[in-house]
């Protein structure tokens, strides 16, 4: 039984990590096709070099990488940027008038209350630092350097130091977490919420499981209200919870510490809840009825349109945030309905829209931010994000054909995880940039690959 489960969940995995670089062969640009060629020779390169064990860096190299980083990243503050529009800057907008003590736009929040915590946040750093655009860069330079401590802390205590290292500089070099510094928008916030929850996760099982289980639905719950997707982290736990009874490890520790992350988990959203009911003077709640109209669309294929946009705005003209995502849910689950046969096909076009050219998503939503770039680091940013992002759905499949003959850990269960955030996606309303938060479970797993310990 035990094997027959593990294996189920992996072939599933495997099949979407060749569903992934199956549907990035859909109509490429050529660019896309010479990233492909660049990855595949970055991952010839590194292994030779392992295989002679010259893949070794010194601590003083890791150093200066680290210090580059940071400079290219602080180099963002002198530039100027444009295209500030549409969510990016209704944040950026509300973020200033938090700071300033203006009112916000109740009922657009309340509707979707998740747009508060990000507001709350940087409308407070930019009460000490001033409403310049630079604050969003400064905060997000915060945040993640915050979350590369936690995710070399996670890497140190599962793989091997020279290892460790690497992936830590893959993930400084990442241009996907990269360039959504200069973005107003949670993606980063969101991603280093995920690492210190994954983080707390693997530490479960020492002897200070019911602190770490505590901090585990802390940081989850926090999540979740920057990115009301997180009850698939829930799920993936329970999914583990079933592995450990099956293989009847320490059980009374291990119900005990999932109990505990449901409680914390259902405890900070519910505080949440409040305090914005507090603040705004109106119910709320985390609903994902627009999110399912949106989803359910099949003209737009699932993607953000103006005719859904235009019915919730109607309904809450009329309702509150409640009842308005409680009727578009009902006209979402209507439509899949009357689809019928057809909303496979809608899943088949979401799947591919979520996972597909999302360096090329990036691309045009971040690098056109800037007001000035010079050309070559405009291609280079191109070809570097079409080879990145090659790198990551390659090594995610050699990772998938591994652990399809290992015994499921802690680790692995990331895989499931990924999984998860994925798929539960193709329900709601869907756009590549929904898809980063599924890259940080894939990265931190790569380690599973490593051969040799340094």
């Amino acid at each position: 039984m035990k094997k027959i489960y593990s294996k189920f969940f992996f072939i599933i995995y495997l099949i979407f990590s060749f569903g992934l670089i199956f549907i990035n062969f859909i109509k490429p640009k050529n660019y896309h096709l010479l990233g492909l060629l660049m990855a595949l020779l970055a991952i010839a390169t590194i292994v030779v070099l392992k295989n002679k064990h010259k893949l070794v860096i010194n601590r003083r190299v890791f150093i200066i990488l680290i210090l580059l980083s940071l400079i290219l990243r602080l180099s963002f503050l002198s530039n100027s940027y444009i295209n500030i529009v549409s969510d990016y800057a209704f944040n950026f907008e509300s973020c200033v008038s938090f700071a300033k003590n203006i009112s916000l736009n109740k009922i657009y929040i309340s509707a979707f209350p998740h747009l508060y915590s990000y507001i709350l946040l940087l409308g407070s750093v930019m009460k000490v630092i001033g409403t310049n655009y630079n604050s969003v860069i400064i905060l997000n330079i915060i945040v993640e350097l915050i979350g590369i401590l936690f995710l070399y802390k996670f890497l140190k205590n599962n793989y091997s130091k020279n290892t460790s290292m690497l992936l830590i500089l893959f993930y400084l070099y990442n241009p996907f977490s990269f360039l959504w510094i200069v973005k107003c928008v949670p993606v980063i916030i969101t991603n280093t919420l995920l690492i210190i929850f994954i983080y707390f996760f693997d530490k479960l099982d020492n002897e200070k499981y019911i602190l770490n289980a505590s901090l585990t639905g802390l940081f989850l719950g926090i999540a979740n209200t920057f990115r009301p997707i997180m009850m698939v982290a829930i799920i993936a736990l329970l999914i583990y919870l079933i592995y450990t009874f099956l293989n009847k490890k320490d059980m009374k520790k291990t119900i005990i510490g999932f109990g505990l992350v449901c409680i914390c988990y259902i405890l900070v959203n519910n505080i949440f809840i409040y305090i914005v009911e507090k603040k705004l003077d109106t119910q709320t709640a985390f609903k994902p009825g627009f999110s399912i109209l949106v989803g359910s669309n099949y003209d737009s294929h699932g993607m953000w349109n103006e005719s859904d946009s235009e019915i919730f705005a109607n309904l809450l003209e009329t309702r509150d945030g409640i009842t308005s995502h409680d009727i578009a849910m009902h006209l979402g689950i209507d439509r899949y309905k009357n689809n019928g046969t057809k909303s496979l096909i809608l899943f088949a076009y979401k799947a591919a829209i979520l996972g597909r050219n999302v360096n090329n998503y990036v691309y045009g939503d971040t690098i056109n931010s800037f007001k000035e770039i010079n050309d070559f680091i405009k291609q280079f940013g191109k070809y570097y994000l079409s080879m990145f992002y090659w790198l990551i759905l390659i090594i995610n499949m050699l990772i998938a054909i591994k652990i399809l003959n290992c015994e499921i850990d802690k680790i692995k269960i990331l895989n499931i995880l990924a999984l998860g955030f994925y798929s539960s996606l193709l329900f709601v309303e869907v756009s590549p940039r929904y898809f980063l938060p599924v890259i940080v479970p894939m990265i931190m797993t790569f380690g599973i690959l490593e051969k040799d310990q340094y």
